[in-house]
């Protein structure tokens, strides 16, 4: 399908420069600004909501993109096929840089800004953001049940290449991390006071250092959920997760509720079926009676000790 951008920039209020192709998005050069244009396939009252959200945060002095409607005061612009388009502002800078320390830091600092600045949202929270609070536990069992069909086609070839050899020796250590931390979230209670807004999709091409100051962009997957999912999905990068266990305590201080009950981190390498390069999985609840470690139990002990 040949998607014509102008044809839908026409539909806002401004006049457009030129237009590029972004990631997941039309680049629109405007006499207001850069603009972008991206697919949205959800219902208008999520982009309502949104909408709204984003001007909420703004008025809490957080950096974020704005959503605007068309000449006709829609929420979204439609191409000749159906297909819905929001305009969202755009900031030009620099990336979080992963390997940066400080970067990092800061961006973890602005995601705790985030999370406490929607504790002042004033309206009800819709029932189309709330996550099924047992959405990790639905998924992990699902990444279970393939782990288990990948090793039962394996294990019926009767020519096995060296992989598949490698495979059927290495699957058995694996998958009982995987039913560990499984078993794990059967037996976690989630408290009300650890649930709130969450970006959905925090990370480092998410937040961008900007003159405007240092922003967050890409709330498409904007929700009501157990907020420390954000700082779990932020943490994914091979290099930060070297640091993390140092760090931990000076990525909690910007919470505002006490250590003690603060959720239990659901960190990359948890699962071997999501993340498959990494050789360690890690469980920690940031509670001195309950702390697990699947392989370095005495650093996180140390760890918590130094918060306490």
């Amino acid at each position: 399908m040949y998607i014509r951008p102008e044809q839908i920039a026409e539909q806002y209020e401004m006049e457009v420069k030129s237009i590029s192709k972004g990631r997941d998005c039309f680049l629109c050069e405007t006499d207001l600004g850069m603009r972008a244009l991206k697919e949205y396939r959800g219902s208008v009252e999520r982009a309502e909501f949104l909408a709204g959200m984003l001007d909420f945060l703004k008025g809490q002095n957080i950096v974020a993109e704005q959503i605007f409607y068309t000449k006709e005061g829609e929420i979204f612009a439609r191409d000749e096929e159906e297909q819905n388009y929001l305009l969202l502002s755009v900031f030009r800078g620099a990336e979080c840089d992963t390997k940066s320390r400080e970067d990092m830091v800061y961006a973890v600092r602005l995601l705790a800004g985030l999370h406490n600045a929607t504790e002042q949202y004033p309206d009800e929270v819709p029932e189309f953001v709330k996550m099924n609070p047992n959405a990790l536990l639905l998924l992990y069992e699902k990444h279970n049940r393939e782990l288990r069909q990948v090793r039962n086609y394996i294990r019926g070839r009767k020519q096995k290449n060296e992989f598949e050899e490698m495979f059927m020796r290495q699957f058995a250590g694996f998958f009982e991390k995987a039913q560990a931390v499984t078993e794990q979230l059967q037996n976690m209670e989630i408290c009300e006071e650890l649930t709130g807004f969450c970006h959905g999709d925090y990370n480092q091409h998410n937040v961008v250092f900007s003159r405007e100051g240092v922003a967050v962009v890409n709330f498409l997957n904007f929700s009501y959920q157990i907020r420390v999912s954000d700082l779990s999905n932020f943490v994914r990068t091979p290099v930060w997760c070297h640091e993390l266990i140092e760090l931990l305590p000076l990525l909690c201080i910007p919470y505002r509720i006490p250590l003690s009950i603060f959720p239990a981190m659901l960190l990359p390498g948890i699962h071997p079926a999501v993340r498959p390069g990494c050789r360690q999985g890690i469980i920690l609840c940031i509670d001195c009676e309950h702390t697990r470690h699947l392989k370095n139990a005495e650093g996180i002990d140390q760890c918590l000790q130094r918060i306490a």
